[in-house]
């Protein structure tokens, strides 16, 4: 596999705030901001900063959030499955690997590469 085919994204559908998942991952608030489409935080868990975000044009949990390291780098085998494990210990479920890639505007293409369903 080449590098722009690993996973560099997950996602997921929550009813939960952004802090709250943050807070699942151990993670630190680096930023926190919104505009007219997008909420985010920016958030560093373990030296790796982290993008956590989603549309707030819906409701949480009818849309999906996405977290992908800031850089747009894949994330390592270890990286997603500690995500993962803290994302389902706050019963986020199920959890989509893969990628997002841009298509126009605000669409994305997500291209599932593996889902962690309980």
């Amino acid at each position: 596999m080449q590098s722009q085919d690993l996973p560099r994204d997950i996602w997921f559908c929550s009813p939960l705030r952004l802090t709250e998942m943050v807070d699942a991952l151990g993670a630190d608030i680096l930023e926190e901001d919104y505009e007219n489409y997008w909420e985010w935080i920016i958030a560093d868990m373990d030296g790796m900063v982290l993008d956590i975000t989603r549309t707030h044009t819906r409701e949480p949990h009818r849309t999906s959030t996405r977290i992908f390291v800031y850089n747009l780098s894949p994330m390592s085998e270890a990286t997603i499955r500690k995500i993962v494990a803290a994302l389902q210990k706050i019963r986020i479920n199920p959890i989509y690997v893969g990628q997002w890639n841009f298509l126009h505007d605000n669409e994305f293409d997500q291209i599932v590469h593996e889902v962690f369903d309980l």
